[in-house]
């Protein structure tokens, strides 16, 4: 059984500075690079990489972008059949401002990926008859992500939802989440509750578990993830390693966990092997090239935990 992402494409054009510039500060940049990314194809990419057989649909603009993720993603053996090109508007662009310290600033501009239609969604029906795991993100129409989640419920496909970039959500959305995904921040956002440690995590997560969602896992960078489940709270150590480019190490989880789910492990080990994913996507630059195969991350977990 296979994976469907649904989501977006984001050519990412990624300026390296020592730090970010003041109000009305002008800084000289140290490197400029263009990589492929958006968290659609990030994560499909990292799916793919760690051994899932991956379908990609979403939407680019009929522009030499477009075809570059198209091109990108078939010499990864993801299916792109179901990627929708529109005529009418680009493929989406991040801006992004990559700190030296490995911290980063996203500015995104859409477009062709917010008009990828409910109607088009009605295409990829038979697709969810041969797939497990759905990965829907929130960098697309909102509307479309809540009937692709209910689509999936129906057929009794296992729905993932990283909920980035972080905004309220609907319990008619949530009511149809397996797998919820947010970062400490988005997670504030979709509970309403602050943060401090561990307990306000525990508490915020439970509150979602009255909005319908069955697994919460809050990722915590470099402290690993805290699995909340509604029979127990497991915390999954992460791994220390040298910070190059945050850029996708969030994407690389959510790829590594999909696989995980369809390979049958507990979701302990399928945590641990996007942690895993994660950490060594932070230690190289950009989006797609930074995320690692799946050989590389059993080398990394054989040497970190045995």
């Amino acid at each position: 059984m296979g994976i469907l992402v649904l989501g977006s494409f984001m050519m990412d054009q990624v300026v390296t500075t020592p730090r970010v510039p003041k109000n009305g500060e002008t800084i000289i940049g140290s490197d400029f690079s263009i990589f492929p990314g958006g968290k659609g194809a990030n994560q499909a990419v990292s799916a793919a990489r760690l051994g899932g057989k991956v379908v990609m649909a979403g939407k680019v603009g009929d522009d030499d972008y477009g075809e570059e993720f198209i091109q990108t993603l078939k010499e990864e053996d993801i299916d792109t059949d179901y990627i929708e090109i529109d005529y009418n508007y680009t493929t989406g662009i991040g801006f992004i401002t990559s700190e030296t310290n490995g911290d980063n600033r996203i500015i995104v501009v859409p477009g062709a990926n917010l008009k990828y239609s409910q109607q088009e969604l009605l295409k990829l029906d038979n697709v969810l008859d041969d797939v497990e795991v759905l990965i829907i993100q929130l960098e697309m129409d909102i509307k479309v992500m809540e009937k692709a989640a209910k689509m999936a419920k129906n057929k009794n496909v296992q729905v993932i939802l990283n909920p980035a970039p972080g905004q309220e959500l609907s319990d008619s959305l949530l009511k149809n989440v397996d797998y919820l995904t947010p970062n400490e921040t988005e997670l504030e956002i979709l509970s309403g509750v602050k943060i401090d440690n561990l307990e306000d995590t525990i508490s915020a997560s439970k509150i979602l578990f009255n909005k319908g969602v069955n697994n919460i896992i809050v990722t915590l960078g470099s402290n690993g993830a805290l699995i909340v489940t509604r029979d127990e709270v497991e915390h999954i150590n992460g791994f220390n390693v040298s910070v190059c480019d945050t850029v996708a190490a969030g994407d690389a989880f959510n790829g590594a966990l999909a696989v995980a789910i369809t390979e049958n492990v507990s979701l302990e080990e399928g945590v641990q092997l996007a942690n895993a994913a994660g950490a060594l996507t932070v230690t190289k630059k950009g989006a797609i090239p930074s995320i690692p195969y799946r050989e590389e991350v059993e080398t990394f977990l054989k040497e970190r935990i045995g």
